[in-house]
């Protein structure tokens, strides 16, 4: 888990919005849950570390899972808030990721590269698309 802005952490805005909403979801109930709810709300805002709020935010899925109504409009809310933080973008590799440097055989016209991987490999002739010969390129570095 993370600090209180962290995007990551679902569960704290799901949990406010059912609060606002338990009269429905657990009927009499409610003022015993609003308070438990509350109380594990005011934990995760003032955690001192990743550990105190992780362990806050755990005791909120537990209190939201314990009744049917609370456990239902969870699993609706939380696909919603996951899908909100999701970044559909390509996340890279750590560290280095700059390309290995290999022999190539190469069409002139730039759209095809046969790389040479072992010393047994045996190339096309000829570029696949365009049917002229290939041309070797040795390997940069």
């Amino acid at each position: 888990m993370a600090d209180q802005s962290d995007p990551t952490s679902e569960i704290v805005p799901v949990a406010e919005a059912i609060r606002g909403e338990l009269a429905a979801l657990v009927g009499d109930d409610a003022p015993e849950v609003s308070d438990a709810l509350g109380r594990l709300l005011d934990e995760c805002r003032a955690a001192p570390d990743a550990t105190s709020r992780g362990r806050a935010e755990d005791g909120l899925y537990q209190l939201l899972a314990q009744r049917e109504g609370t456990r239902l409009r969870m699993d609706e809310l939380l696909p919603r808030f996951v899908e909100e933080r999701a970044d559909p973008a390509y996340s890279g590799l750590l560290g280095v990721t700059d390309p290995v440097a290999v022999d190539r055989w190469v069409c002139e016209r730039g759209d095809y590269a046969y790389p040479v991987l072992d010393a047994d490999d045996t190339p096309p002739r000829n570029c696949p698309t365009h049917g002229i010969p290939l041309v070797f390129v040795p390997a940069e570095g």
